[in-house]
């Protein structure tokens, strides 16, 4: 049954991240803070495809930041469990800079994939670059990113992913989010499957300190397309729960 599987998940989650969330860190003469978020949802996908086999997953993340002049770099670790034939962890090491421009927020980094349990030999690690600019449009706030890697997953070439996010705020404490995105990859056959388009909509809100999220996740790939015929890149409803601290 999900629910007595996504209970435990949530447990074990909790019990995981206590120690991380309530680190204490101090750097003389610096304003540093160190947040973190642990999610349990009942699938984990990237960029509209499944990395869970359409199961649940227990996610967890540490940043920590500075405030230098008007900027603010950060470094934090983001991890996931997957589930790949040949690998059942992700870690995402990320750092950058923020800022602020008259209305204009943006963020320059970078993410490092990790894969600890994968052989090297199949090449799963990967970097990309990321820029974020955002802007609030008073009854909503938009967010356009961009991320490049020079070698993406499993030695798949170079990849580019040009996406948008569209936030509404509604009555209630109601939240809704559009995003649409796409990946271009150069080497497709590497990759498993074509340059493709990826969508979702959903609907969020805070109870208790908690954030209570429901997506639908969808791509434009068809089921041959999809990694030699899965069903990974399907349409799916994802109900997730997080709680920052």
């Amino acid at each position: 049954m999900l629910l007595p599987r996504l209970a435990a998940i949530a447990l074990a989650a909790s019990c995981a991240f206590a120690s991380s969330a309530q680190a204490q860190v101090q750097v003389p003469g610096l304003a540093g803070t160190l947040s973190g978020l642990a999610t349990v949802t009942s699938d984990y996908t990237f960029r509209g495809i499944s990395q869970t086999d359409n199961d649940p997953a227990v996610q967890a993340g540490v940043e920590y930041g500075l405030e230098v002049g008007s900027v603010a770099p950060y470094l934090g670790i983001w991890g996931s469990n997957t589930n790949f034939a040949d690998s059942n962890l992700e870690l995402d090491l990320t750092g950058g800079v923020r800022g602020k421009v008259g209305e204009i927020t943006w963020d320059l980094g970078f993410v490092y994939y990790v894969y600890p349990s994968a052989r090297s030999s199949l090449n799963y690690d990967f970097v990309e670059g990321q820029m974020k600019l955002g802007y609030d449009l008073g009854p909503a706030a938009l967010t356009l990113g961009l991320n490049y890697s020079p070698d993406f997953f499993a030695s798949s070439g170079n990849a580019t992913y040009l996406q948008a996010n569209l936030d509404v705020p509604l009555p209630w404490g109601l939240v809704v989010t559009g995003r649409v995105g796409h990946q271009w990859i150069q080497r497709n056959t590497a990759f498993g499957a074509p340059d493709y388009l990826d969508w979702s909509l959903g609907v969020a809100k805070e109870v208790l300190g908690f954030n209570f999220g429901l997506a639908y996740v969808d791509t434009d790939l068809s089921k041959a397309e999809c990694f030699a015929g899965g069903n990974l890149c399907d349409g799916r409803l994802i109900a997730s729960v997080t709680k920052k601290f």
